[in-house]
């Protein structure tokens, strides 16, 4: 069974977010709700493409919640951050996500159920590999 997230991002942040390997739940309200444990299924969502990108694995517990401003301009890169650590072997990139998903339209938080963390990894498995600058 996983436990699984999905986190917003654009391009530009979704780029910051692979080089630095660290995600953070980008909405406030979402994030809230957001529990991650070693081991949890996370996905980016860029809803300005439509595209989820995944699978990344969290290699530790996230705090309490989940930082709602990894991709804000005003990070204080110096001071104890909520952010997610995480690794991942082979991405995959599913185009017309929400479609396909369409959980992803209505997500009250990050966190995806059992049913919506493994729909979201056969619809990956079958898509294409992910390569930069995509």
């Amino acid at each position: 069974m996983y436990s699984g997230f999905v986190f917003f991002c654009d391009s530009s942040d979704q780029e910051k977010c692979l080089k630095s390997k660290m995600f953070a739940c980008a909405d406030s309200e979402k994030a809230a709700k957001a529990k991650v444990g070693v081991g949890s299924i996370i996905f980016l969502f860029n809803d300005k493409v439509n595209t989820l990108l995944g699978p990344f694995t969290s290699l530790d517990e996230g705090a309490e919640t989940v930082d709602a401003g990894a991709w804000k301009e005003d990070i204080d890169d110096h001071t104890a951050s909520q952010n997610v650590k995480l690794e991942w072997e082979e991405l995959h990139l599913l185009t017309n996500a929400s479609e396909k998903l369409p959980f992803l339209k209505e997500l009250k938080a990050c966190t995806l159920t059992t049913t919506q963390t493994q729909r979201s990894l056969d619809l990956l498995n079958d898509a294409p590999p992910y390569t930069q600058n995509e």
